[in-house]
């Protein structure tokens, strides 16, 4: 394995290990500061954090140095149910006792409450939902749009059973079927970011089940709306802005136009 005169971990490592697949390429000069490398000893080789102590690491820089809780959650990244679990435990017997004040305390309390599914304004760093978003979404309601709680409505409990259960199980595809489960309930600016990247990078390594059940989610799309609706979401991310937006928008609409499906 190549050896590097710096540390290299975080979103970089994980990237070089093929754990971060939004990224095509390293960043192999971004430097984190040596506490980074210093506050455990554990995951450690050929000064390259493995996957989950890259991850550890993202987690202890936010937390400590940007004082903000940590907004990439463990499944944006490729790994597995056993590594996942791996990730929680080390959370509690490796990086909780490395935070040292009460404020640390409560963003690590803040990000796990996150990785449950609870809403957190990065922005403001409440428990709120953006004011914009909902007056937005309530004018189109009035207007009597089929917006109805979600931009996305499931046809019914069989669509991803029947679009799914017989998909390859690789990486992509399993990306796949995460994220448009995902946007069915949820408006997360990564959802929409991640299936864009997915259709504009990867979409020859789509399932041909998984190309239909994207094809026929977006073929109806009125993309103006769907621009408003994302938008409070985008601005939100701490990775993504509303130039995420417009690109992702781009994409799918692109591969709407060139992969028509029957």
């Amino acid at each position: 394995m190549r050896k590097y005169k710096h540390y290299l971990t975080g979103i970089p490592a994980l990237n070089h290990h093929y754990y971060d697949w939004h990224q095509g390429s390293v960043d192999y000069s971004r430097h984190y500061p040596d506490e980074v490398k210093t506050w455990c000893d554990w995951g450690i080789e050929d000064n390259i954090a493995n996957p989950i102590r890259a991850y550890l690491d993202y987690l202890f820089y936010n937390i400590k140095f940007e004082r903000r809780v940590p907004n990439m959650r463990i499944d944006m990244f490729l790994f597995d149910d056993q590594e996942e679990q791996e990730i929680l435990e080390k959370i509690e017997t490796l990086l909780k006792p490395a935070l040292l004040d009460d404020e640390e305390l409560k963003l690590l309390a803040l990000y796990k409450d996150y990785l449950k599914g609870g809403k957190y304004d990065f922005r403001s760093k409440s428990y709120t939902e953006s004011n914009a978003y909902r007056k937005r979404v309530r004018s189109y309601l009035e207007e009597g749009s089929y917006f109805n709680g979600s931009f996305f409505q499931r046809d019914n409990d069989e669509f991803i059973k029947t679009n799914f259960e017989n998909s390859e199980n690789d990486h992509i595809n399993s990306l796949a079927m995460m994220k448009l489960s995902a946007i069915e309930s949820r408006t997360t600016a990564s959802d929409l970011y991640d299936i864009a990247s997915i259709v504009n990078k990867h979409s020859e390594s789509l399932d041909p089940k998984v190309t239909k059940a994207i094809y026929d989610r977006f073929k109806n799309v009125d993309f103006r709306r769907l621009l408003i609706y994302f938008e409070s979401a985008f601005e939100a991310d701490e990775n993504l802005s509303e130039i995420d937006l417009l690109e992702s928008t781009k994409w799918l609409v692109d591969w709407l136009s060139n992969h028509k499906v029957i």
